[in-house]
């Protein structure tokens, strides 16, 4: 993000920060990473929890929803 410190008054909490807060395994924290590092604006000591949560509701406002969207899977039509 190019003006990360215009946000930092609104939007403080990193996708690292909030997953400190959770009790995750390594494996789980390498998940989570590379699954959010995409729709959060970078990895997450750089993307917003804010920024996910976005996506998220765009999709619907649920995980499942959201996956949904980002599956690799054609649904019909094409040329």
């Amino acid at each position: 993000m190019y003006r990360s410190d215009l946000l930092k008054s609104v939007d403080p909490l990193s996708l690292a920060d909030r997953f400190g807060q959770l009790s995750l395994s390594p494996t789980e924290k390498q998940w989570l990473n590379s699954e959010t590092s995409v729709y959060s604006g970078g990895s997450s000591s750089l993307g917003s929890l804010t920024g996910m949560a976005q996506w998220i509701q765009l999709a619907g406002g649920t995980y499942g929803a959201y996956t949904a969207t980002i599956s690799p899977a054609s649904r019909g039509g094409g040329a």
